[in-house]
């Protein structure tokens, strides 16, 4: 026991002198207004979580481990989102909402729809992610007669490694008219099987397609 701490809340709980604060092995000292309050530290919370909340957590955390490196890529591709929404909370909505599903210790990823982008521009067509020696190449085409995805607009090309939880990509305005982009892996991702997708931009950065899922691609 700590004698100087005990006669420090001992005085301070004197009415002569002021209100006792702080703690005292167990027991917490509080005052509310004019009220002193003494109430049992909780040594035991509650712990382990309800099914719903542990569920909602690893929900939560799968969201975030795909977000975290993938919104530097897709940042663009995020204007669409509530005003005090950052892009990560936006990106983590969405994956929840449209990527994420089943109960904890069962929870799905749907690698074949992930929402990285938002927005109501059409897709790219015909997208392809060719192999070579560190490298992968994009190439794609623009719907015929579209009024929102044009060859003035930009795209997203990423690479997602599922087993390193990293990214790689080109996203910096990228010509949606090029019909083709190099994506230079690192080094140590040779012989990964990786996931390739695409997003189309406006040029004004103001609306984006949603995520286009190519395939998985093999590093060379």
């Amino acid at each position: 026991l700590n004698v100087h701490k005990l006669i420090t809340v001992m005085s301070k709980n004197n009415m002569l002198l002021g209100y006792a604060r702080n703690a005292l092995g167990d027991i917490v000292f509080t005052r509310i207004k004019t009220t002193q309050i003494q109430k049992a530290r909780n040594r035991k919370p509650a712990n382990p979580r309800s099914e719903l909340q542990v569920n909602t957590r690893e929900r939560m955390i799968a969201a975030m481990d795909i977000a975290k490196f993938g919104k530097v890529l897709f940042q663009q591709a995020n204007y669409r989102r509530p005003r005090n929404w950052s892009v990560i909370n936006n990106i983590v909505h969405n994956l929840l909402m449209h990527s994420i599903t089943g109960f904890y210790p069962a929870i799905d990823i749907d690698y074949h729809n992930l929402a990285m982008s938002v927005g109501d521009m059409d897709e790219v067509i015909s997208a392809a992610a060719l192999p070579t020696a560190g490298k992968v190449t994009f190439n794609w085409a623009l719907p015929d007669g579209s009024l929102s995805t044009k060859s003035t607009d930009y795209v997203v090309c990423a690479l997602f490694n599922v087993a390193k939880g990293k990214w790689a990509g080109r996203y910096h305005q990228v010509s949606a008219g090029s019909l083709t982009q190099d994506v230079v892996v690192p080094a140590g991702w040779k012989g990964d099987s990786v996931y390739a997708y695409m997003c189309a931009v406006a040029a004004d950065l103001k609306n984006a397609s949603p995520t286009t899922y190519i395939g998985t691609v093999s590093i060379l």
